[in-house]
């Protein structure tokens, strides 16, 4: 593990909890599976973690990304995950199995980079929700376009700045070393954070295993081949998984490719899609203003000005309704 990242947890831990148990070690978690965890530890070995029922609220058990505090009680197998530190981000979707219940993705990432591929279109509405509950979590959001060698007109770059004006585009081709160096930038440490992480999402097939061992300048995760006929590419990455950078002192997640994107009730942000409409309901006379036939909306005056368009503001619209609808879904629901 980067001794950045461990001195990152241990000043964190320090005014969280002070001095641990010499039996605990820190870590942190770097890949998920069904029946638990491995955690990478300051002393550079990695271990097997599990938890106990503690852990039963799927936005309290410890997620990808999370620093904890691991030992070994008496009579157990494997070491137990005792303590979750605090989370500066949390990368929140709707569990695509149930609508009322969350997945959480990762946690303590600076950066959430939507990746999408050169050889597909690029579908505005699907970009729109990935940034949305990118934006929800917290962190620093970007888009990566990948294989650009395919994109010789750059017309997917210019689509999905479109989409999106106010959200930075990274145009990289992985074999062939484009566009990597910004990304490095992208993952320097500075005076606030020594060594930066950051987590890709994207369809199956959208480049982001090459794009990681490109990173890491390994073939640190298997890549699987994509269908010529529409573009889908295999499940190749099965896990959630962080990956410590050599040269950066920082770390990237790759993740499993992401068909549904749903919204989950206080993780959403549509002002990073949607600036625009953002900054024009700033004008709305009132502020639970729902932008539909209230008097003094901003947002429907900008509409009728011919500054926003319908699309996009039903499409914001829709966001905002599904998250309010997952939320009074929730008021029936309880897994603790």
């Amino acid at each position: 593990m980067e001794l950045a990242l461990v001195d990152r947890w241990k000043s964190l831990a320090d005014e969280q909890w002070g001095d641990l148990h010499p039996d605990d070690h820190i870590g942190q978690v770097v890949r998920t599976y069904r029946m638990g965890m491995d955690v990478s530890q300051a002393d550079g070995q990695r271990v097997f973690g599990t938890t106990d029922d503690k852990y039963r609220d799927p936005l309290a058990a410890p997620a990808t990304g999370d620093w904890v505090v691991v030992s070994t009680p008496g009579q157990r197998e494997y070491p137990l995950i005792r303590r979750i530190n605090h989370r500066d981000t949390m990368l929140v979707r709707r569990d695509p199995a149930d609508r009322a219940a969350p997945q959480l993705l990762a946690t303590n990432t600076d950066i959430v980079a939507i990746v999408h591929g050169a050889d597909r279109p690029v579908n505005a509405r699907r970009l729109w929700r990935a940034l949305a509950v990118a934006g929800g979590s917290g962190a620093d959001v970007v888009m990566v376009l990948t294989k650009a060698d395919l994109d010789t007109t750059g017309s997917a770059a210019q689509t999905m700045q479109a989409a999106a004006p106010t959200v930075p585009v990274y145009v990289t081709a992985s074999e062939q070393g484009d566009g990597l160096p910004m990304l490095h930038q992208l993952l320097q440490p500075d005076t606030q954070v020594p060594g930066k992480t950051m987590v890709l999402i994207g369809e199956s097939g959208a480049g982001k295993s090459s794009l990681v061992n490109a990173l890491v300048n390994d073939d640190a995760v298997a890549v699987g081949a994509v269908r010529d006929l529409d573009a889908k590419g295999r499940h190749t990455t099965t896990h959630r998984e962080l990956i410590y950078l050599p040269h950066d002192g920082g770390a990237v997640l790759d993740t499993p490719g992401v068909r549904a994107i749903g919204m989950w009730p206080g993780f959403v942000n549509v002002a990073v899609p949607f600036a625009d409409i953002a900054e024009a309901a700033m004008n709305c006379k009132f502020a639970d203003c729902r932008h539909r036939n209230e008097p003094g909306c901003g947002v429907r005056q900008a509409l009728a000005d011919g500054n926003l368009t319908q699309e996009r503001v039903d499409a914001c619209l829709e966001l905002i309704d599904e998250e309010a609808q997952v939320a009074r879904e929730l008021e029936t629901k309880h897994w603790r």
